[in-house]
C-alpha cells in the first residue's frame, strides 16, 4: 500500500517576519518586566526609608535638627540650595539631594520656595545635560563616553533608544542619575521640544 506524500509549503515570508516579531516583543517583554519592578521596588523603599528617617528625627531630635537646619541654610542659602540640585543632577553621580531639601524645610524655608529653587535647578541640569551630550557626539568621544554609561545603568540607553523623549520622562520619575538620561537624550538627539517638557518630569519626585 503506498501512502500520500503530503507536499508542506515553506514558511511565507510574512508568517516568518512575524514570527520574528513577536519573539522580539516577548523577550522585550521579559526584559522590561524585571526593571519595572526592580524600579518600583526601590522607589517604594527609598519613600518609606525616608519617610520613616524624617518621622524618627522629628520626634526624637526636632529642636537639634531645625537648629542645625537653621546654621546650614544661613551659610548656603538659596543659591547654595540652586548649586547643589544643579550639579547633583547635572552630572553622572549617585548621590541625591533629598537630605538638602529636608534640611532647607527644617531650616525654616517656606516649602514652595524650596521647591521652586530645587525645580528650577533640575530643569536647568537637565537643559546642560543635553547640551553636554550633544556636544559629546560631535567631538567624537561618544563611544567611550557611553560606554561607561551603559555600564553603570545599562537600562537607561536602552530605554531612551527605544522611547526616545518618553524615555528621558520615565527615567526621571525613576530612582536613577538624571544626567544619564539627560547626557544619552543630547547624544541621541531626541527631539528638543518633547525633551524640553520629559525634563518637568523630575518636579513631582522633587515635590513628593
Amino acid at each position: 500500500t503506498g501512502g500520500v506524500a503530503k507536499h508542506v509549503d515553506p514558511p511565507s515570508e510574512a508568517a516568518s517576519s512575524f514570527s520574528d516579531t513577536a519573539t522580539f516583543s516577548t523577550d522585550g517583554a521579559v526584559r522590561e518586566a524585571p526593571l519595572w519592578r526592580k524600579a518600583g521596588l526601590k522607589i517604594l523603599c527609598s519613600i518609606t526609608c525616608f519617610v520613616a528617617a524624617t518621622l524618627t528625627l522629628e520626634h526624637f531630635a526636632e529642636e537639634p535638627v531645625a537648629k542645625v537646619s537653621r546654621q546650614v541654610m544661613e551659610k548656603i542659602g538659596l543659591l547654595g540650595l540652586f548649586a547643589v540640585v544643579l550639579l547633583a543632577d547635572g552630572l553622572p553621580q549617585p548621590f541625591t539631594y533629598v537630605p538638602l531639601i529636608f534640611i532647607a524645610v527644617q531650616g525654616a524655608v517656606p516649602k514652595p520656595i524650596v521647591f521652586a529653587v530645587c525645580a528650577a535647578a533640575s530643569y536647568s541640569a537637565a537643559l546642560c545635560g543635553y547640551a553636554v551630550g550633544a556636544c559629546i557626539r560631535r567631538r567624537g568621544c561618544a563611544v567611550s563616553v557611553f560606554t561607561w554609561l551603559q555600564e553603570s545603568h545599562p537600562h537607561v540607553p536602552e530605554m531612551l533608544e527605544r522611547k526616545g523623549a518618553t524615555g528621558v520622562a520615565l527615567a526621571a520619575l525613576l530612582p536613577v542619575p538624571l544626567a544619564l538620561a539627560t547626557w544619552t537624550a543630547g547624544s541621541f538627539r531626541v527631539n528638543i521640544w518633547r525633551f524640553l517638557l520629559a525634563g518637568l518630569c523630575r518636579c513631582p519626585k522633587i515635590l513628593l
